[in-house]
């Protein structure tokens, strides 16, 4: 029997016989398989039930490389608590290794290294039930001898079959994330995560979408991938062909659709509100939250509202409760950041709020960067010799205030009765009249070097500055003939 030996040896049940790729196979091992499919980027898990013949996929694990690789997957062995790991060897067809089946082994041992008391054993893919019996009687095995060799074989193919089954869960679980799920014709689809949502509940959206075979499909592949903690709350939209692998991605990169709202510097608050409502934020709701002065009180404590202190951009539209003042709040907070390096060193003896009410007029005044800090000088040139500002932003703000403005200024309009009239009352008017932008108040806070005290629009955005009265005078009628009996009724030279 010596010779026999070297095929088969006689071993009490539940040892192991040696695969074609030289490693231990368990036989008899009682309790759950796990079987692994090791690929360059990814290694394809399945588990067994407790009798080791009826397997199902578990989890894909993305390879990291180095050591990394095998701690994940012992350590999944351990929380599962498998009897036998199976690792598929991808051998030639001659029997002999090639690179890919010693990449296999090279994982297999530092596998095994942290296994010390679970097998780890490779398995000959090409190995089948007629070729283990032809081994066994080209050993010149007996009946008897055969009909052990043969039970050994059932117990391969028991194995076999695990890992058959290994490899079609592994194809559907392949099929189920990198299969699009969605074509190309498909009408884009509404995704909602709610702030605070679990994996599973987006999973079930998913499923009501038929966007996912079952919810607990997802969830197994987020933890697979360990995204649980990276989900993004916000709204998104599918569209186009797209794989659970690629929703996955989207859901990462916080990929959400961008419902926004835009306010133009020098709008107002009433303005701001109707631009708000267009967006689904009710202008009442806005405009409650526009008018509590506390988001401001600090820098301006004589604030009755935020006018001008809403600093205009482009925002996303909140979600949740109260959007309004969620909104307003954001717009607050967007001015501070923008003011705050400069409240250091505004200039000696004035506050805020005057450089915001001078930014404000600045900015409904011109349009063109280069000419705000020209603009705040002629104002603040024309403050320091106590000349009226005579500016018609003023005006049209203070009608607006009194429900009479259509959008047309006419004479009668220049002597309304309001605080705001700077053509009938010197200095800064009581407080912004709009929101401006950072150039205008880059411009009031540090203006030009100029004696400038007048300019008039010549009708294409830009304006003619001017020094003296007669100066003024001549460009007004050169660039404003047909608005000379408005200028005439002004009491004095308009700036403007």
């Amino acid at each position: 029997m010596a010779e026999r030996s070297a095929a088969v040896k006689e071993r009490p049940r539940g040892h192991a016989i040696l695969d074609r790729g030289g490693a231990s196979m368990p036989i008899g091992a009682r309790g759950r398989h796990m079987g692994l499919d090791v690929g360059d980027r990814r290694i394809g898990v399945a588990l067994s039930d407790e009798t080791a013949t009826l397997a199902s996929a578990l989890t894909t694990v993305t390879r990291k490389g180095g050591r990394k690789d095998a701690a994940a997957v012992a350590d999944l062995a351990r929380r599962h608590e498998v009897a036998a790991v199976v690792v598929g060897l991808p051998l030639n067809m001659d029997g002999t290794r090639g690179p890919q089946a010693e990449k296999v082994l090279g994982f297999v041992e530092g596998l095994r290294r942290r296994l010390a008391h679970v097998p780890v054993v490779t398995r000959d893919e090409r190995l089948t039930t007629v070729e283990a019996e032809e081994k066994l009687r080209e050993a010149g095995l007996g009946w008897k001898e055969r009909k052990r060799g043969r039970s050994l074989s059932a117990a391969l193919r028991k194995l076999v079959l695990v890992l058959l089954l290994l490899a079609v869960a592994y194809g559907a679980w392949f099929h189920e994330t990198r299969w699009p799920v969605r074509g190309s014709g498909d009408p884009p689809q509404p995704l909602l995560v709610a702030p605070g949502a679990g994996v599973l509940d987006i999973g079930r959206q998913l499923h009501r979408l038929g966007l996912v075979l079952h919810p607990e499909v997802f969830r197994v592949y987020v933890l697979s991938r360990g995204e649980a903690g990276r989900l993004r709350a916000g709204e998104y939209e599918l569209e186009g062909p797209m794989s659970l692998e690629q929703i996955v991605d989207k859901l990462v990169r916080g990929d959400v659709v961008r419902h926004t709202v835009t306010f133009p510097e020098g709008t107002n608050l009433e303005d701001m509100a109707r631009l708000a409502a267009v967006k689904g934020i009710p202008a009442e709701a806005f405009l409650a939250a526009a008018r509590n002065p506390q988001l401001i009180q600090d820098l301006d404590p004589d604030a009755k509202d935020l006018e001008g202190y809403l600093f205009p951009d482009t925002y996303d539209i909140p979600r949740g409760p109260d959007p309004a003042a969620q909104l307003v709040s954001r717009m607050v907070r967007r001015f501070r950041a923008v003011i705050a390096p400069e409240l250091p060193r505004l200039p000696s003896g004035r506050t805020p709020r005057q450089i915001v009410t001078l930014a404000s007029i600045v900015e409904t005044e011109t349009a063109r960067p280069e000419e705000r800090p020209r603009v705040a000088a002629v104002f603040l040139n024309r403050l320091q010799k106590r000349m009226p500002l005579q500016t018609d932003p003023t005006v049209i703000y203070a009608l607006r205030k009194a429900g009479t403005w259509d959008g047309n200024i006419r004479k009668g309009d220049l002597d309304v009765d309001s605080p705001y009239n700077t053509y009938r009352l010197p200095g800064l008017p009581p407080g912004p009249i709009a929101s401006p932008g950072r150039a205008s108040l880059q411009a009031a806070l540090h203006p030009a070097d100029s004696r400038e005290l007048y300019f008039v629009s010549r009708n294409d955005g830009s304006h003619q500055f001017s020094e003296t009265l007669a100066e003024h005078e001549r460009w007004v009628n050169l660039y404003q003939r047909h608005r000379g009996a408005v200028a005439q009724a002004a009491p004095s030279p308009s700036p403007s």
